[in-house]
């Protein structure tokens, strides 16, 4: 993340923001280091472990529909269906 973040802003000079997301569930202690540290450097970026978000934000954004599948629910086959009934309505001239 650090050797991304140091070629982008080297070519662009802006402020960057690195997130993480992890789409599915794990075991993996990966999924909750979010810095590197080395001697006298370091650097954070945010993690989103999206089976842990509420899936009302995804809802809202058509874009992120896909993804709202992958959230916390306890009836998966109802958001299921949300998201398939918020497809439904997107117009097709909105998603450009």
């Amino acid at each position: 993340m650090l050797d991304y973040w140091v070629r982008f802003y080297r070519q662009y000079n802006c402020e960057v923001e690195q997130v993480v997301i992890f789409l599915k569930p794990t075991t993996s202690e990966a999924v909750f280091i979010d810095r590197f540290t080395a001697t006298k450097t370091a650097h954070r970026h945010r993690v989103i472990r999206i089976w842990e978000e509420e899936p009302t934000t995804l809802l809202s954004i058509p874009s992120l529909l896909p993804l709202a599948v992958l959230t916390q629910t306890d009836v998966p086959a109802a958001l299921l269906q949300q998201v398939a009934a918020q497809v439904n309505i997107i117009e097709p001239s909105s998603l450009w």
